[in-house]
């Protein structure tokens, strides 16, 4: 396994999977060396903390991605992958996914940018989500960006 994934429930709603779950999501990505990363799943008060404070913006957004200081990276820790269940519950809903393929895809998109991926323009946001397209397939999702 290329990706090893630490998993801190800082709350437990019904639905929110299980640390091998997210285990599972983390090794669909392709990475040709051992590294680690830590997930942790939270409510929308904490992520609307992250988010004003580390991207200047109000309210929860589903997931944040903060990338290890060099020294860490240098001992194969990527960062922490932070992801609101709430907004992930809602997200599902709205887009008429399942729960569990919206935190699979939250989770593969975190750490795509633990990694150094990023949709900043068309041609990176092309490639990062071919790349989650890929990964979700190998696990039996639907594409993510297909709405219904």
């Amino acid at each position: 396994m290329a990706i090893q994934t630490e998993v801190q429930h800082a709350i437990q709603p019904s639905g929110v999977p299980s640390a091998e779950r997210f285990q599972d999501w983390a090794e669909a990505i392709d990475h040709p060396r051992k590294v680690t990363a830590c997930i942790r799943v939270v409510d929308e008060a904490e992520m609307e903390a992250l988010n004003e404070r580390y991207r200047g913006k109000s309210g929860a957004t589903n997931v944040l991605a903060f990338e290890a200081d060099q020294a860490e990276r240098d001992q194969g820790c990527l960062g922490d992958v932070v992801i609101c269940a709430p907004e992930v519950f809602r997200e599902a809903r709205q887009y008429g996914h399942a729960a569990e393929a919206r935190f699979a895809h939250m989770t593969i998109h975190g750490l795509l940018h633990l990694l150094g991926y990023d949709h900043g323009d068309a041609g990176t946001a092309a490639c990062m989500e071919g790349m989650e397209r890929a990964a979700m397939e190998r696990l039996g999702y639907p594409d993510p960006y297909a709405l219904g």
